[in-house]
């Protein structure tokens, strides 16, 4: 199997995930790269991630797919 065709595999059994687990998976990702972060920095991103699925789930707030964001966009700058 390719690389290409492995990482395809790896990304679509990643997007079936639940959220959590997504979220979950994505912290260990980005731990795993060999970046030189600050701490705090890093603390700081993962609060706010955890403030905004929280806000999320709560209902205070609401998000809008991509697509219809784009789809607006588009419209918005073609007049």
């Amino acid at each position: 199997m390719s690389m290409d065709a492995n990482f395809a595999q790896v990304k679509s059994a990643a997007l079936k995930l639940g959220e959590n687990d997504r979220a979950e998976l994505e912290k260990k990702l980005l731990s795993s790269l060999d970046v030189n972060e600050d701490d705090d920095v890093r603390q700081a991103w993962e609060t706010e991630l955890e403030n905004r699925m929280s806000a999320a789930e709560s209902g205070q707030v609401s998000y809008t797919d991509g697509e219809e964001v784009h789809k607006t966009a588009r419209k918005l700058f073609s007049k």
